[in-house]
């Protein structure tokens, strides 16, 4: 029998576990609930308040009621069967939920709708427990289902502050890329160079720079080159081509073209036009 004849805390209101393994096309509509979705394998797409989303692993859904909703499951490959792929194209573990307890642990950490974490073992566990009790509808399966809403909850508070340390790290470690190109940009830097400053692989240096700042470490390196020619043209009375040997240029030609291609003006030209400027 129930342990209370009032509603949880925290209630489950339905859940499942998913494998997609053809394409499909969920129903257009409004979010009724609270609704927490996790990618675990494969990808699908979400059309989110009238904007498609591509989820990957790890990708973690939190719409409040009201959201317009639709998901789309491998549909760029409506051509191909089950037979002839053989592979899932998405698994997923989701629930709809409610209750004051969510309802207050959803207003108080307001996280965004679309996040990429780490999924501990604990948290998929607790995930899936959730949907099972939901399908098998044990004794007290609304309780337990509630108490493990609000576990998964402090395990999604987890994942996210372990993914939030694990931004900031990662920004200390570009920052101090960035500070050892500076230093060096106008000698013979390699990516292998930065990469042992901050001991890291070469590949996974040069992974981590493109993902926190948009660039590669060479482009940020050619970009401060052509900055410190195009000051040496202010401030020096050197020629063009020491300036872009100084500058870390062993090409006079290549210099001319990269200059042309940032700053949409030849050297000789930009420099003629900062000096009847000053």
């Amino acid at each position: 029998m129930p342990l209370s004849d009032s509603p949880p805390a925290a209630q489950v209101l339905f859940s499942r576990y998913i494998l997609h393994k053809k394409p499909f096309l969920t129903r257009p509509g409004a979010l009724t609930s609270y609704y927490i979705r996790l990618q675990v394998v494969g990808q699908c797409q979400a059309f989110i308040d009238g904007e498609w989303h591509a989820l990957q692993p790890g990708d973690l859904l939190l719409c409040e009621p009201g959201r317009s909703f639709q998901l789309a499951f491998g549909m760029d490959k409506k051509k191909r069967s089950e037979e002839e792929t053989g592979a899932i194209l998405s698994g997923n573990y989701y629930a709809g939920c409610g209750g004051e307890w969510l309802a207050d642990w959803w207003n108080l950490n307001r996280y965004p709708m679309l996040s990429r974490i780490v999924p501990s073992m604990s948290l998929i566990a607790i995930f899936k427990e959730i949907a099972e009790e939901y399908v098998r509808k044990r004794p007290n399966w609304r309780e337990v289902s509630g108490y493990l809403l609000q576990s998964l909850c402090l395990h999604i508070d987890r994942a996210m502050h372990d993914m939030q340390y694990k931004t900031k790290k990662h920004a200390i470690v570009v920052e101090r890329m960035k500070q050892y190109v500076d230093e060096h940009a106008c000698s013979s830097l390699k990516v292998s160079d930065v990469a042992c400053h901050v001991e890291l692989s070469e590949s996974y240096a040069s992974r981590l720079f493109k993902e926190m700042t948009g660039q590669s470490i060479i482009l940020y390196a050619l970009d401060r080159r052509l900055l410190l020619a195009g000051d040496r043209m202010l401030d020096t009375g050197y020629t063009l081509e020491q300036i872009a040997e100084m500058s870390g240029f062993h090409s006079y030609s290549y210099f001319h073209r990269v200059f042309c291609k940032k700053f949409g003006l030849t050297p000789s030209e930009y420099r003629s036009k900062t000096e009847k400027v000053n």
